[in-house]
């Protein structure tokens, strides 16, 4: 015999579902590097937009190559009229005699050609290229910036989520030294300026926990905003795992190459040969332009008659004088293609620079990993043998708490040196215009 569930089971049935979307929210899976790369890669505002500019410069290209095909327009029409025609029989009183209304049906097709245009149906398009090339290649600038960005958001974030550890233990720790040193007071082996200094020391560590918390509520939110999610979104339960691995290049890398490969150098280029192309369009309007129509008609009339009017021709068009606009158009186009030329010299030199500057500091990052981590072995090693001297009074308090507070220094600065590595890495691939998002 079966029982009907009681208020209290549904009760506890409707929380159940009332707070499974919350229960779900809160355990939300740690992201990995690749899952963060790949949500950036489809969902990042940034590399849209400029996906979308991207196929806008190539509609662009085909639509200036429609230039080079003839128009093709069609026409159609219908015309309803009347006229009255003089009679001549009475010249003192002539009579009108209306003829009624007349319908007229008409079809046609008409064709324009342009054959000549001074080349600038040519440097059109070939500035249209140019521009979808400029547009490809910020592309992947835009890439290797949200890669960037990524990149340094990922490290900050799990720089603080280990660092938070970090902190608790170091609460722990100074809360350990406040009663070491509390019963050493008691006990008239330690005065009181030490008591209160240690109790500082707690107050500072509980302060360094909680500042570290805020930060990374933060760092959760700077990654939020890198991978593309809404700003109303609660960000609190995004965390990553991972480790701070980079990888050095094993040679000298060849800057002349990669300066040449850089999207940076191929925009600036692009927009060079855009600035080309306008100073050939302005040159086409010293040419005359040359264009070619034909048209036919076909005419059906109420009262069966029909007829079909066709023509052909071919019009040449030359400026004579134009108030000289045409000279200082091609003088404005020349200097625009100079200025281009030279912000492509000076970008190149940054690009260079910018490289050289990069892997250097990359490098200097990945050496100061291994100093750090030798300070870190050094100084947990001279703690514990501090801590058993003290208590056996053979170290003085200055002494310990000098060798205690450079064990803490150095489990923070491990982490950092750890973070600061990752973040040279992401800087020497923007410099380079590369980046994980493909």
């Amino acid at each position: 015999m079966s029982k009907t569930p009681g208020t209290k089971h549904w009760i506890l049935l409707a929380l159940f579902f009332w707070s499974a979307p919350a229960l779900a929210q809160v355990q939300e899976k740690p992201l990995s590097w690749e899952d963060c790369v790949r949500e950036a890669g489809f969902r990042n505002p940034d590399i849209l937009a400029a996906e979308h500019s991207t196929q806008t410069a190539k509609s662009l290209v085909n639509a200036t190559r429609s230039d080079y095909f003839p128009s093709l327009n069609g026409q159609a029409g219908y015309e309803i009229s009347n006229s009255a025609n003089n009679s001549s029989f009475n010249p003192d009183a002539p009579i009108d005699v209306d003829t009624g209304a007349r319908q007229q049906f008409q079809v046609g097709v008409t064709a324009n050609e342009n054959l000549f245009t001074g080349f600038q149906t040519v440097a059109s398009v070939q500035k249209s290229k140019a521009q979808y090339a400029d547009a490809l290649a910020n592309l992947r600038v835009v890439k290797s910036q949200i890669s960037a960005d990524l990149k340094t958001a990922f490290a900050r974030l799990l720089f603080f989520q280990k660092q938070v550890d970090v902190a608790k233990k170091i609460v722990e720790r100074r809360e350990g030294n406040v009663r070491f040193i509390q019963l050493r007071f008691e006990g008239g082996r330690e005065n009181k300026g030490s008591l209160m200094r240690n109790e500082a020391l707690y107050e500072q560590a509980k302060f360094d926990l909680g500042e570290t918390q805020r930060s990374l509520r933060v760092a959760r939110r700077e990654l939020a905003k890198v991978l593309g999610r809404d700003y109303a979104q609660n960000f609190e339960t995004i965390t990553v795992q991972g480790s701070f691995d980079t990888h050095f290049p094993t040679t000298t890398p060849d800057f002349y190459a990669l300066t040449a490969n850089n999207p940076q150098h191929e925009r600036s280029a692009a927009q060079l040969d855009a600035a080309k192309a306008d100073v050939r369009f302005a040159k086409g309007d010293l040419y005359p332009s040359l264009d070619a129509s034909a048209s036919l008609t076909r005419r059906k009339f109420q009262d069966g008659n029909s007829n079909t009017l066709w023509s052909a021709g071919v019009n040449l068009n030359y400026p004579l004088f134009t108030g000289g606009r045409d000279v200082y158009e091609i003088h404005a186009s020349r200097s625009e293609q100079n200025r281009a030329l030279e912000a492509l010299h000076s970008g190149d030199n940054n690009l260079a620079l910018g490289l050289k500057a990069s892997y250097n500091d990359f490098r200097d990052a990945i050496e100061n990993i291994r100093v750090q981590q030798g300070f870190l072995s050094s100084a947990q090693v001279r703690a514990e043998i501090a801590r058993s001297q003290y208590a056996n009074g053979l170290l003085s308090y200055q002494d310990w708490d000098t060798i205690e507070n450079d064990l803490i220094n150095n489990e923070r600065t491990i982490l950092e040196s750890l973070r600061d590595a990752l973040i040279a890495e992401a800087a020497w691939e923007k410099a380079q215009g590369t980046g994980a998002i493909p």
